[in-house]
């Protein structure tokens, strides 16, 4: 078992998420969890997983519409799938920090006794794309991912 993962989720290559991908791999298993549908790419030194229909229907899970953009949680399966972690990391491409030491800070939450971290987590309004395809639930969440 593999506990830390970094998890890029990516339809794209990036030079400075590449760049602090080495840095981050010194401490956690880095994975690239990637749409290739329209770009070609590799983050060299790092294992890659296809975020593709294939894969999508190995779990179980709905191909539907633009799950590729709508289904971030769908990277995190298929991580998890590869390694049964403990702890994970889940980020995109379009993120930038604000930090020269990115293992630092990861590792600043490591005794954070969290199961989610994430933003903008709140109770969803019925116009949010999901609520009206989730049932059973009195209430449905929405968080920025």
């Amino acid at each position: 078992m593999t506990d830390k993962v970094f998890i890029l989720r990516t339809h794209y290559y990036d030079e400075y998420w590449h760049d602090l991908l080495k840095e981050i791999s010194t401490v956690f298993q880095v994975l690239v969890v990637a749409d290739f549908s329209k770009n070609k790419f590799i983050y060299s030194g790092f294992e890659h997983i296809p975020l593709d229909d294939q894969n999508v229907m190995n779990l179980g899970l709905s191909t539907q519409g633009n799950y590729k953009w709508r289904c971030g949680d769908y990277a995190f399966y298929l991580a998890y799938q590869r390694y049964q972690f403990k702890y994970a990391w889940m980020v995109e491409p379009d993120v930038r920090l604000n930090t020269d030491d990115i293992v630092s800070l990861l590792n600043s939450f490591e005794h954070v006794d969290s199961d989610f971290l994430c933003t903008y987590y709140t109770k969803a309004d019925k116009n949010w794309y999901w609520t009206d395809k989730i049932n059973g639930y009195d209430h449905v969440y929405s968080c920025f991912m």
